[in-house]
Order: structure tokens, then C-alpha cells, then sequence
């Protein structure tokens, strides 16, 4: 090969590779699924989860038992019981999905106790990397942002599927509980969430949910999506790489697939064609 031309096309792959982003657009809606704490109350629960959808100055409680119809007494929820919190998933800083809730800090909060009055929704890492505060020095009344992670699906898993929870393990939790818990196949659970341990305990899995009307929403077509591709050729007289960019065709975007910009090259590595997201 030429090395004018090897030069260029390695500029151009890695051109390819350092223009992916791992989303650029969120969604209205996602569920986080608390897990009740003694002495927890709606009102509580919600001064937590504090977002443009569930505000806690004007708590409406049917937003919150829409979405959880297990619950028959809004003034009394068994602990050790679940409930799904609407909140929007935004794409954080165009790294991951995810939501910053607001926590006013009290009298004797550590990050670790923030974290454990959240019941597994975010981690002590999580808090410490989004606060300027000393870990053991959080002022009384200081304001902290709260990481919460959300999914908006995934085209390629199944498209009947736009709404999801954020589900924190529990130490009982396991694959086959929170399948028949959730009346998914274990399957379908594992390629949502690949590569993750539903059998540890720990850690967040994202669940497909139902709607406040009880029903599972498909995954919406949002916006389009321009292909582009690169047609590359050499000279062989003055070994030179040549870029002409031309459009090939439109389709739709899938929701829930993050605003993701993807790479392929041909296996003949004559042609790039670079998907990105209008």
C-alpha cells in the first residue's frame, strides 16, 4: 500500500471512531423503582425524587399511584415494598442517561447515607464525583446532586419496549425472582442488560415498565437519521486519498437508541459510512 494512502485512511478510521457519543438526546419519561424504607411516606418519597414531573412542593399523589395501582392507602406503604417514581432521563453531559435530583443536606449526612436514603438508585462514588463537598466535611444545608441512571431502550433488542425502571438489586434479588417479579423472560432481561449480574445482589438493571395506563409503550421513531458515507480511492500516480461526501438515504431513528453516532467500514475498506443523528 502506498503510504500516503495508509497515512490517510488510518486518519480517516480514526476520524470514524473518536466522533461516536454515547447519547445526545434522553426521554420524557423513565421509572425509578424505590425501595421502601421504614418510616417512608409518599410525601418523603417524593421531597427524594423531586423533578419537573413529581414536584414536592405541590405533591399531586395520584402522578405517584398512577404508576403503582399495588398501592390501596396513599397515607401507609409497607415497607420492604417497591414503587415506581416517574422522572425524566436526560442525556448527562452527553456521557450517560441519567437525572440529577436535588437533596438538601441535614445534620450528620455523609455521602454514605445519602446513598443508603436512596435506596440503591445512586452510590457513594457517584455522589463524591458530582459534589465539590469534602467527603467528611458536607456543610448543614448544602445542596447535593443526585446521579440517578435511566434507559430508553434498545432498537435492537425489541422495538415493543420505550419505557424502563431503574431497578437497584436487592441481596435476595436473582435473575429468575426479579423475571417473574417483573413477568419478563429471563432472556429478555439479560439482553437489556448485558453483562451485568442479576445474581450478586448489588448494582442497577433496567426493566422494561408499564405506563400510567398500564400498558407497555413501544419504542417511538424520533427524528431522522442522515447516512453519509466517505468514498475512498487512490491514485496511483500521486497516491492520494480522496473524501467525497454525498448523501445516500434517510430512515428513522428509534427512540431509544440514545443519539448513539455509528461506524462502519466495509470489509472491502473502500468504503466508510458514518451514521449520524440529526
Amino acid at each position: 500500500m502506498n503510504p500516503k494512502f495508509g497515512f490517510g485512511f488510518l486518519l480517516l478510521l480514526l476520524l470514524c471512531y473518536s466522533i461516536e457519543s454515547k447519547c445526545s438526546k434522553g426521554c420524557d419519561l423513565a421509572l425509578a423503582s424505590y425501595y421502601v424504607q421504614q418510616g417512608d411516606t409518599l410525601t418523603s418519597i417524593a421531597k427524594l425524587m423531586n423533578s419537573s414531573i413529581l414536584q414536592s412542593e405541590s405533591i399531586d399523589f395520584n402522578t405517584i399511584l398512577s404508576y403503582n395501582p399495588q398501592i390501596t392507602n396513599k397515607d401507609s406503604i409497607p415497607a420492604l415494598s417497591r414503587i415506581n417514581i416517574p422522572f425524566p432521563c436526560d442525556c448527562i453531559n452527553d456521557e450517560f442517561l441519567g437525572h440529577f435530583f436535588t437533596y438538601t443536606v441535614t445534620t450528620g449526612d455523609t455521602y454514605d447515607k445519602v446513598a443508603a436514603n436512596y435506596s440503591g438508585l445512586t452510590t457513594t462514588p457517584s455522589l463524591m464525583r458530582f459534589n465539590s463537598y469534602p467527603e467528611l466535611n458536607i456543610p448543614d444545608n448544602g445542596v447535593l446532586n443526585v446521579s440517578v441512571n435511566c434507559s430508553c431502550g434498545d432498537a435492537s433488542v425489541s422495538k415493543d419496549y420505550g419505557l424502563f425502571m431503574t431497578y437497584p438489586l436487592q441481596p435476595n434479588d436473582t435473575l429468575a425472582s426479579i423475571a417473574n417479579e417483573t413477568n419478563m423472560t429471563q432472556s429478555l432481561l439479560q439482553r437489556y442488560n448485558v453483562g451485568f449480574d442479576f445474581n450478586d445482589g448489588s448494582g442497577v438493571a433496567y426493566i422494561p415498565a408499564k405506563d400510567a395506563n398500564g400498558s407497555y409503550r413501544p419504542l417511538k421513531s424520533r427524528n431522522s437519521r442522515w447516512r453519509c458515507c466517505w468514498h475512498i480511492h487512490s491514485s496511483s500516480s500521486w497516491g492520494t486519498v480522496v473524501g467525497s461526501f454525498y448523501l445516500c438515504e434517510i430512515l428513522p431513528k428509534e427512540e431509544g437508541e440514545g443519539g448513539d453516532i455509528a461506524v462502519s467500514v466495509s470489509r472491502t475498506l473502500s468504503t466508510n459510512c458514518a451514521s449520524t443523528w440529526k
